[in-house]
């Protein structure tokens, strides 16, 4: 599964100030070659004060150049998950995505190894955050890789991993859930620590994913349960730290709650279905998709759309239509992920339990914010954000796994109904 998770970073970090820094010549520009100053130039910057800070010779520190080497890894990711296995005019190479990701992991590894001093050469604790950043970016790397093999593989119907690419997957696998079991006693920063867990989480449920397609359910569920941790623990976190926020995605924190509980819903679901093992009892999967609704009406209620948990059909319509997006894209899309997380868990529970001639008050109420919220006036970009085409909305359909073989079919029904003209076609569709 594909994170569309935000950073929880909401501003840059600041710049590098200092009086007697020395420039690390791994990392920094040539010297400046303009003319030595004059004595009243020196007149002048004594008349400013002794007290006033100035810039270093160059902003370019380790800590700095090494986050962009991460942003050109970045790229590189992105570039892979569009990849083919020969690519096109359209479309990257695989091999041509992975040359751009290794080749800005090549650099960093040679910039930590020859910088030295590079801790005191950058911000206070900057160097030890971008050394955690480069080692979850080549867990990330590895992990977008074999996810995107195993797409190429099923694409041509081939079997993945093949027995030589087994061993790679296995020592991933480990890395990740040795990653995740340090983070769960580990102590930083609050907001490192909680991006940390948010990020090994998503890691987990890819690399189970990928299990629960190709090879081992046991495996699958541990990955699963590994995420489930991590995201349980970084919402305890948010919630030390102090930092609440409004009860709506207008702010960092606000967004953050949401997404971790609208993943928490997607990974309870995926130990229900394809991560389960043998073992496990309907009782248990009831279970699982029970907390799965939970997590989910929380992550309603984290985005600001608390009208959409009730049961009145009408109210939730009203709320919704009067519903105002906060938080930017970002905003609409972390609460585009809770509404179809909810939509999701509540038709998972279903399938276990005893059949009902039509629609749940509970699934009517959230088919009608969603209803509402594409008729207002920000009815194209809550459809942007929803993802919607015929097959469903891309949110889901996108993450290559599904609950049950009848999944498909229920997003495009889902689809067909929240964008009829009407309420009454609406639900007529969704019957």
């Amino acid at each position: 599964m594909r994170s569309t998770r935000a950073p929880l970073r909401s501003t840059p970090r600041r710049p590098w100030r200092t009086t007697t820094r020395r420039a690390c010549s791994t990392c920094s520009p040539p010297r400046s070659t303009s003319p030595p100053a004059t004595a009243a130039d020196e007149s002048m910057e004594e008349d400013e004060g002794a007290e006033q800070e100035a810039w270093t010779e160059s902003p370019v520190t380790p800590a700095s150049t090494l986050e962009t080497f991460l942003a050109l890894h970045a790229c590189g990711l992105s570039m892979l998950s569009r990849a083919t296995a020969t690519g096109s005019a359209q479309t990257p190479s695989l091999d041509a995505a992975l040359l751009v990701i290794n080749s800005a992991l090549s650099r960093a590894d040679e910039l930590v190894a020859t910088c030295e001093n590079a801790a005191e050469l950058s911000d206070e604790g900057e160097w030890l955050v971008a050394l955690g950043d480069l080692a979850q970016a080549k867990r990330t790397g590895a992990a977008a890789e074999a996810s995107r093999r195993a797409e190429l593989a099923a694409a041509a119907a081939q079997s993945w991993p093949s027995e030589a690419e087994e061993p790679a997957l296995r020592a991933l696998e480990t890395q990740v859930l040795d990653a995740a079991t340090q983070l769960l006693t580990t102590e930083e920063r609050a907001e490192t620590r909680i991006q940390r867990l948010c990020d090994i989480g998503d890691l987990a449920v890819q690399l189970a994913v990928i299990r629960a397609q190709h090879t081992s359910s046991a495996r699958a569920w541990e990955l699963a349960s590994a995420a489930t941790k991590a995201y349980l623990e970084a919402v305890a976190a948010l919630q030390r730290s102090g930092s609440l926020g409004a009860s709506d995605a207008s702010t960092p924190t606000g967004r953050a709650r949401c997404s971790l509980r609208a993943s928490l819903c997607a990974a309870s679901l995926l130990r229900s279905a394809g991560a389960a093992p043998a073992s496990l009892t309907d009782a248990q999967r009831l279970t699982l998709r029970d907390n799965a609704r939970v997590y989910a009406r929380q992550a309603l209620v984290d985005a600001g759309l608390k009208g959409a948990t009730q049961l009145d059909v009408k109210s939730a319509r009203s709320a919704a239509a009067t519903h105002t997006p906060l938080g930017g894209w970002e905003g609409m899309r972390c609460t585009a992920d809770a509404l179809l997380a909810a939509v999701r868990a509540l038709w998972a529970r279903a399938l276990l339990a005893p059949a009902t001639p039509q629609p749940p008050e509970e699934m009517l109420a959230l088919l009608a914010t969603a209803w509402a919220l594409l008729r207002g006036t920000h009815g194209e970009a809550w459809r942007a954000a929803f993802a919607l085409d015929d097959a469903g909305p891309r949110r889901i359909t996108d993450e290559g796994w599904a609950v049950h073989a009848d999944e498909g079919a229920f997003w495009a029904r889902w689809t067909s109904a929240v964008t009829r003209a009407t309420w009454d076609e609406a639900v007529a569709a969704a019957m």
